[in-house]
């Protein structure tokens, strides 16, 4: 679960507005999203790649944590505050986003920035922040297709899937560099390295906002024997069996 962010924009994108987006990660209170909205039932993101990836590495993210002291020194950093267009706080309708919303409009505008909730409907919403323009700070989730780093870090954030699911059209040449090297490396550990350089890459550059990992909530009879997820939490239902 995490928000993409501008990078086109000329008041969030770029190097000459890193400050704003580090500020913007470390307004937003995760633990109270995760207490309020989720009843405690997911994990504070500290990077994009979740664990049950191979190569997954904890605490990538040096601005995911929250800090309001430090997100408004750098909106006074960044010095744009005053003259800023208001940052659009995106979210599709009918998915229970409302409360993380709030939560991240009430932290942004504490943190010195101008913010405001853009609710867009649900049908439509990811073809609208897929066309240019249209993602801001644009609320979006992904489950990894199958357990490989490259699933995550080329399908959302490569300069090739810009108009696809890379939302906030973010484009780092040496972060594309270091995917295709990944991507092409048969050494397992080798390649696990180039894997965490690449997302932090992206995360140096906050080209992200990651607010959590969900997790699968599943209620069973104590009748039911065999239960067992994989690092991805899906369940080999093929292996389960009901107890006479």
């Amino acid at each position: 679960y995490y928000f993409g962010i501008a990078w086109e924009d000329e008041e969030l994108g770029g190097e000459e507005n890193l400050a704003v987006r580090q500020a913007i990660s470390l307004a937003i209170d995760r633990e109270r999203i995760n207490e309020e909205v989720y009843d405690n039932a997911r994990v504070s993101a500290t990077g994009v790649t979740p664990p049950g990836i191979p190569g997954f590495e904890e605490g990538l993210c040096e601005y995911c944590e929250y800090d309001m002291e430090r997100a408004k020194e750098l909106v006074e950093e960044w010095g744009k505050a005053d003259s800023m267009t208001p940052i659009k706080v995106q979210f599709n309708l009918g998915g229970g986003h409302e409360e993380v919303a709030t939560i991240v409009e009430e932290g942004l505008t504490e943190a010195g920035l101008k913010a405001e909730q853009t609710p867009l409907e649900g049908e439509t919403y990811f073809d609208e922040m897929k066309n240019e323009g249209g993602c801001h700070l644009c609320r979006a989730g992904w489950i990894w297709d199958y357990p490989s780093y490259y699933n995550g870090m080329n399908s959302m954030f490569t300069s090739s899937s810009i108009d696809g699911d890379n939302l906030g059209r973010y484009s780092n040449e040496e972060f594309d560099a270091k995917v295709a090297e990944a991507a092409s490396t048969a050494d397992e550990d080798e390649r696990a390295e180039l894997w965490v350089e690449a997302e932090t890459i992206l995360l140096e550059d906050m080209g992200v906002i990651p607010i959590n990992w969900y997790t699968n909530q599943i209620v069973y009879s104590d009748r039911v024997e065999d239960l067992v997820a994989n690092a991805l939490q899906a369940v080999n239902y093929p292996e389960m069996s009901l107890a006479g």
